[in-house]
């Protein structure tokens, strides 16, 4: 179920994920470099 996904492909797309704020917030804690956050 999606309910409890944190991080999503959109269909069709190859370079694009969709993540939840623990992810977003775990990446940029271990300085994890060349990610693009945009808010949707």
């Amino acid at each position: 179920m999606a309910q409890d996904a944190h991080i999503f492909r959109p269909w069709g797309w190859k370079v694009v994920l969709i993540v939840s704020e623990d992810v977003k917030s775990a990446m940029e804690a271990e300085g994890i470099a060349g990610i693009k956050f945009i808010e949707v």
